[in-house]
This record gives C-alpha cells, structure tokens and sequence, in this order.
C-alpha cells in the first residue's frame, strides 16, 4: 500500500510583517504510518495537509500523554529453564533505559527478586538476563525509555 506524501509550501511570518518560506518548503513530508501497524496508542505524522485535523490529533495525543498514555511497555515471559530471554522492539536503540518494572504473576515476582540484568542492547533487542526456573509463567512487564 503506498503511504500518502505532500509537498510542504507554506509562508510564515517573518517577525518583521513579512512572510518568509517555511524551512520545510519544497521538502517532502514523511510517509504517514500504517495506523494499524500501530501497538498501542497511535503517534501523530510530523506533517499533515489538513490543518486542523493535524491540530487535533496532536491535542489528542498530549492528553493521552498527561493521562499516562506513553507506549513505553511491554510485557514478556521469561524463558523456562534459560538465563536468558532475547527482547525485540522497534523501540529500543543502543542508548535506550530498558527497566523491569512491574511482575504479573508470583512465578514473575520471583524471577524480578532472584535478579535480572539487561546486556546486548542493539537497535530492535536487548538480553534479559536472569535466573533458571522451570515455572513457565514468569510475566513482567518492562519499561522502555529512550
């Protein structure tokens, strides 16, 4: 499916009563993304052509964001009997902050108070270390920042 573009041609004032071409004149705005691609809360395109429905989803999504509506978690089950768990996302970058944050069940609790360590952090994955157990029910759920 090809993603919608638009050629950015906008005059703004200048400060000085004038107008000034924007500096994203004869730029091409960005592909608008998939929403349905989207996990979790939809983010907002860098450009729109319609105005005010670019204002609106921007609104939309500043308040989700004072809601507490980030898209900064994932919930994962650890491997049974491993000592590792590969994490994979498309928001995690080498400089990301990856944090254990919240167990979901005891088996998880358990595994969170036994140690875990992030290692291998690349664009898309990072290492879970952490202890063996047999329990197949070990859900935390992560934050990614950054």
């Amino acid at each position: 499916m090809a993603h919608p573009v638009a050629k950015i041609t906008r005059l703004l004032p200048d400060g000085y009563g004038g107008k000034r071409e924007s500096s994203f004149a004869g730029k091409t705005a960005a592909p608008v993304a998939d929403r349905s691609k989207i996990i979790g809360f939809p983010g907002v395109p860098n450009f729109m052509p319609d105005d005010k429905e670019h204002r609106r989803q921007m609104a939309q999504a500043i308040n989700g964001l004072r809601q507490g509506k980030m898209n900064v978690t994932k919930a994962i089950t650890l491997n049974a009997g491993a000592t590792t768990t590969t994490l994979t996302d498309g928001r995690i970058g080498v400089t990301t902050c990856i944090v254990p944050s919240m167990p979901t069940t005891q088996n998880g609790a358990t595994a969170l108070l036994a140690g875990i360590w992030i290692t291998n952090i690349v664009t898309g994955s990072c290492m879970i270390n952490h202890a063996s157990s047999a329990n197949i029910d070990q859900n935390i759920r992560f934050l990614i920042i950054g």
